[in-house]
């Protein structure tokens, strides 16, 4: 793909050579003294490093014809869909769009109508495989020396904010229907329990709601929602043949989706009623259980009961024990009221209404617990007052922009509590219209501040953890550099040339894993090593320690930017180590002496490159006289061959050496599973 686009750059640039205004990739170039060649060369520079940045970004981009057409698309499409680039190039970008109202936003975003120049819209993309993921799409018409020649755009990821929002807004739904039932005026308590049981059953896509009296081994339905017709009120039955048995003995909710594969199976209610799907919560009056709220089906469901199941029916179970308790009052309208606000004030999250304006209306008595304030001294003042400065106007953003498109606005800020500190707060606030027509909105809020703090903490040790890493690479560094030294006074004691070519060698393996533990500690990422300036330094101490051979000796490194974890660098570099020093050393030994001509074209190279299937291969090379062809290098009495074919085996790789125009020794090996891939 990008020799492709290299292609087309070159050839773009190539048909305008002759005009006196270049128009380049990213601008245009006049004749200010330089050739056009210069230029060229310049615009197409500027080409790759931001054809660079677009192969690399994580985020999708892509490029249309004016019809639609999809022209080009970075590697960070395969990501989010699985399916390989190449086959939707050429091919229309609404055949990725899987609703239909997404098709049309697609056709619609290519008109670009009354002066507009870009839009965003959401839509589903298929995915390979089938399926789709949500995401949003925005789109931006590209205009060169006045003409249209495409559309530009990106795709956005935005699946887990979307059930995030419907979490948020099935909460917010069963709330509210909650409180409608409380709130319809004329109604009985009786009738609103019915209807609440009802609700509570089609909330959870279940078929059953009891709520239930326990006196002694008793258990009596009190209330009964059933679509079948089975259970009726008055029901009375022993506790320990009921599922209300393993409510009571959790004393909490209990959310069972597959009794029938559960520890419970054994039990005697599931025989006697084989309920598959069950979620119950005890009922409570004066802090005593006096029965329980359960709905089931059997029916095993779908999905497993989830976190929002649980506090709704546990909301419910606080609502029910209410409505039954205020059944003895006298006053209903009173009573009514009051159920609404133990709804709100039995939330763990703060919940508050304010106007339009930001002045609060009603505040939830628990915010004495969190904040420090009783309700009525927040009453009547402006809530934007109590935040951070820095927070004020970003929040006040976020709501905004909710308020517009009839959404839930999200905001994280600090707030301050009566005792001056600043608290961390997690915001939702939602919009709605009173009978008289005023917007007010219902804000739920969280206090994130132990979250923050568990989080910065995190981050804090983290630092200190690279730091600690860093230390031990460089004081291992200069362990290891203290043992190359000691050699190197050894080695002056040597009497002969093999000795010391002993000495030199062992230095040379040392001073190679010490530069490895310098790259880590000079790093940004500590977890990997940059082959390509690895691979420089190392040659050229190898070229400093072997000076009487490395005389004019070219060397080349291909590395393609790869980069490899510690535990594959280390016998990487021993690796290039021993092949280096042995080209150093033997290569350019020529028959009969020695040859200013033959010396004046010895080249050394290194390379080491990657494919899709994550197999990489470390080449060394030379254009000497060649490796002798009576040698086999998996059985040599070197030691260097020999250690070059043990590391191989310990990169689980093959050695394949080649004797054409000199000698080549390959190394191919997997890479690390440490790592996602390698960059090139």
């Amino acid at each position: 793909m990008k020799s492709k686009l290299k292609q087309q750059i070159v050839t773009e640039l190539d048909l305008r050579q002759e005009a006196p205004d270049l128009v380049g990739p990213v601008g245009t170039f006049r004749d200010d003294g330089r050739s056009t060649a210069q230029s060229m060369n310049e615009a197409l520079s500027s080409r790759d490093f931001f054809l660079g940045l677009l192969e690399n970004a994580p985020e999708v981009f892509f490029s249309l014809t004016p019809e639609g057409v999809i022209t080009y698309i970075n590697p960070a499409f395969e990501t989010l869909t699985g399916w390989k680039r190449d086959l939707w190039i050429g091919r229309p970008f609404s055949d990725l769009l899987v609703n239909q109202a997404g098709v049309n936003a697609a056709h619609g975003c290519l008109k670009f109508e009354n002066g507009r120049k870009s839009r965003v819209f959401e839509a589903d993309i298929l995915v390979c495989g089938g399926g789709s993921i949500s995401a949003e799409v925005s789109v931006s018409f590209q205009v060169t020396r006045g003409e249209f020649p495409g559309i530009i755009g990106s795709v956005r990821n935005n699946t887990d904010r979307k059930r995030s929002d419907e979490a948020h807004t099935l909460q917010e739904k069963r709330i509210r229907s909650l409180y409608e039932i409380s709130a319809a005026s004329g109604v009985g308590i009786d009738t609103q329990i019915n209807e609440t049981l009802k609700t509570g059953a089609n909330m959870l896509c279940l078929e059953i709601g009891i709520i239930s009296r326990i006196a002694g081994k008793s258990y009596t339905v009190l209330y009964c929602y059933d679509e079948r017709g089975v259970v009726k009120q008055g029901l009375d039955v022993d506790v320990e043949k009921t599922y209300c048995k393993i409510t009571l003995a959790a004393d909490d909710v209990i959310a069972l989706d597959n009794v029938g594969e559960s520890a419970y199976r054994n039990e005697e209610c599931y025989r006697n009623f084989c309920l598959e799907s069950y979620i119950a919560v005890p009922l409570r009056i004066n802090g005593r259980v006096f029965g329980t709220l359960n709905f089931s089906s059997p029916r095993r469901r779908q999905e497993v009961f989830a976190q929002g199941d649980r506090d709704f029916i546990k909301l419910m179970g606080r609502w029910i024990s209410t409505m039954i308790e205020r059944k003895r009052a006298e006053d209903m309208l009173k009573d009514k009221e009051q159920l609404y606000r133990t709804l709100v004030e039995n939330a763990h999250d703060l919940i508050v209404e304010i106007s339009f304006d930001g002045r609060f209306l009603y505040v939830s008595s628990n915010h004495k617990e969190i904040l420090g304030y009783e309700p009525e001294e927040l009453l009547g003042k402006n809530s934007f007052d109590f935040m951070h400065p820095d927070d004020r106007a970003g929040t006040m953003s976020a709501y905004i922009q909710g308020f517009r498109a009839g959404k839930a606005g999200k905001a994280v800020y600090r707030y301050r509590h009566k005792n001056g500190e600043w608290r961390w707060l997690e915001a939702t606030g939602k919009p709605f219209r009173t009978s008289s027509g005023e917007i007010r909105v219902i804000v739920d809020t969280r206090d994130i501040t132990e979250r923050k703090k568990a989080d910065e903490q995190i981050q804090e040790s983290l630092v200190r953890k690279e730091s600690l890493l860093r230390e031990i690479h460089h004081r291992v560094k200069n362990n290891l550099q203290v043992i190359s030294s000691l050699l190197s006074l050894q080695s002056d004691y040597a009497k002969d040339e093999e000795s010391l070519a002993v000495f030199y060698e062992s230095q040379s393996r040392i001073s190679t894993i010490a530069l490895i533990h310098e790259k880590l500690y000079q790093s940004r990422n500590i977890d990997e090593i940059k082959m390509l300036d690895y691979i420089t330094d190392l040659t050229r101490n190898l070229l400093r320690v072997y000076k009487d051979f490395g005389e004019n000796i070219h060397v080349q490194i291909n590395a393609y930017d790869i980069s490899i974890d510690v535990d594959q660098a280390i016998p990487c570099g021993l690796i290039i180590n021993e092949l280096f020093s042995n080209c150093l050393k033997h290569a350019f030994n020529y028959p009969g002496g020695d040859n200013p001509a033959e010396r004046a074209r010895n080249k050394v190279s290194v390379e080491i490159s990657s494919d899709s299937d994550g197999i990489l291969t470390l080449s060394v090379r030379d254009n000497g006289v060649g490796f002798p062809a009576d040698i086999d290098v998996r059985n040599t009495n070197t030691l260097g061959l020999q250690l070059v074919c043990t590391l191989a085996d310990q990169l689980k790789g093959t050695v394949e050496l080649r004797n054409e125009n000199g000698t080549m020794f390959n190394i191919v090996f997997p890479i690390s599973t440490k790592k996602t891939g390698a960059q090139g």
